[in-house]
């Protein structure tokens, strides 16, 4: 979850990006907590823009402080928010798009990670995923 200070820092942006021209036409975050929770804070006074989650823009470090949760969860609490692409990506493993360690019964549950190292790999399928959202 986002810090108290966390929480002043992302709101004190809001007189700011209210102003910004041209204003975002969508903003796309983590489906972790924090990351959503700082873009309504700081984008709040916005009017009109479209938000979604993309797992692509998740922290990809051994024992975040923020955990993955079902789609389900996440619309309950961020409402306003488009979780239809990570339902829709993630679908064959029921929505379950964080790492949640080995089938061995390893306890890694909703530990966002990646294999240390790897960094090509994630940059080019967001490079992809904007490609085609986008069409440029």
């Amino acid at each position: 979850r986002l810090t108290k200070k966390g929480a002043e820092q992302a709101a004190s942006l809001a007189p700011v990006t209210r102003f910004l021209d041209p204003a975002p036409e969508v903003i796309i975050a983590s489906p972790l907590h924090r990351a959503m929770t700082t873009a309504d804070l700081a984008f709040g006074s916005c009017q009109g823009i479209k938000k979604e989650t993309c797992a692509l823009m998740r922290e990809r470090v051994f024992h975040a402080s923020d955990v993955g949760r079902h789609p389900d969860a996440i619309e309950a609490d961020f409402p306003d928010w488009c979780v239809k692409a990570l339902r829709e990506e993630h679908a064959e493993k029921d929505g379950v798009w964080w790492y949640a360690g080995d089938t061995d019964g390893g306890d890694n549950l909703g530990a966002a990670v990646s294999v240390s190292g790897v960094v090509q790999e994630p940059v080019e399928e967001v490079r992809v995923y904007f490609y085609l959202r986008t069409g440029k």
